[in-house]
C-alpha cells in the first residue's frame, strides 16, 4: 500500500529505466501530485501475476506543451492491460473526461490503444499530445476558441508476431463554433463527423461556414 504526495521522477532509482522514460513528456511545476496504491502480487514478472489499482491527483504540469492546470484519475493495471479511467483534465482552455488503455505487451501479442474521450481543446495546445501523424493535421489549424470533441475506438500500436490484421477502428466528432482556420483559410464555424479504419477513412457529413 502507497499514499502520499511526491514527483514521479524522485521514484526512477528505485523503479529503473522503465519507470524514467514514462516522465520524459512531463515537466512538473510546484504542485506535487498525490497518489494511494494498492499494489499485489508478485514482483519483477512483467505485469503477469501483478494487480495494480491506484488514483492519482495533480495540478500544474504539462504534457507534450499542453498545459493542465488539474486533473485526476485511477489506475488499474492487470495481466491483459493497463487502463486509466475516470480521467479529468482542465487545461488552461476548455476540459476533458473520458479513459484509455493498453494492452501489455506480450509476445506475439498486438498492442492496442483504446480510448473514449470527449470535451473541449484548443487544438493548437495539444498538437503534440495524440503522436505524430494527429500532429501533422493538428497543425494546420488555428484558433483562439476550444472545438467540441468526442472520440471513441481502438488504435494499433504493435501487430506481433502472430497476427496481421489491423485492429485500428475510431470515431471523431468535432465541433467549433466559432472561428477558425484552416491551412490559412478562415472558417466562420467548422463540424465534422469522422470515422477511420484501416482501410478508409471516412468525413461524412462536413459542415463549415465562410465569410
Amino acid at each position: 500500500l502507497l499514499e502520499g504526495a511526491w514527483l514521479p521522477t524522485e521514484l526512477n532509482p528505485w523503479l529503473q529505466s522503465w519507470w524514467d522514460s514514462i516522465w520524459l513528456d512531463f515537466t512538473f511545476g510546484q504542485e506535487i501530485p498525490h497518489g494511494d496504491f494498492d499494489i499485489q502480487g508478485r514482483w519483477g514478472s512483467r505485469g503477469t501475476r501483478s494487480m495494480t489499482y491506484g488514483s492519482v491527483g495533480f495540478g500544474n504540469l504539462v504534457y507534450k506543451g499542453l498545459p493542465v492546470e488539474e486533473g485526476s484519475l485511477k489506475v488499474i493495471v492487470n495481466r491483459e492491460k493497463t487502463r486509466l479511467a475516470e480521467v479529468r483534465l482542465k487545461p488552461q482552455q476548455g476540459e476533458v473526461e473520458g479513459e484509455l488503455s493498453f494492452t501489455r505487451s506480450q509476445s506475439g501479442k498486438p498492442i492496442v490503444l483504446g480510448f473514449d474521450l470527449r470535451g473541449d481543446l484548443n487544438p493548437t495546445q495539444c498538437r503534440r499530445v495524440f503522436g505524430p501523424v494527429a500532429e501533422q493535421v493538428l497543425e494546420r489549424f488555428e484558433t483562439n476558441a476550444t472545438v467540441a470533441v468526442k472520440a471513441l475506438g481502438n488504435v494499433l500500436l504493435g501487430k506481433g508476431n502472430g497476427s496481421s490484421k489491423d485492429l485500428t477502428r475510431f470515431r471523431i466528432d468535432t465541433n467549433c463554433t466559432k472561428p477558425i482556420s484552416y491551412s490559412g483559410m478562415p472558417l466562420e464555424h467548422l463540424y465534422l463527423k469522422l470515422n477511420s479504419t484501416s482501410d478508409q477513412t471516412r468525413i461524412q457529413p462536413l459542415k463549415f461556414g465562410l465569410a
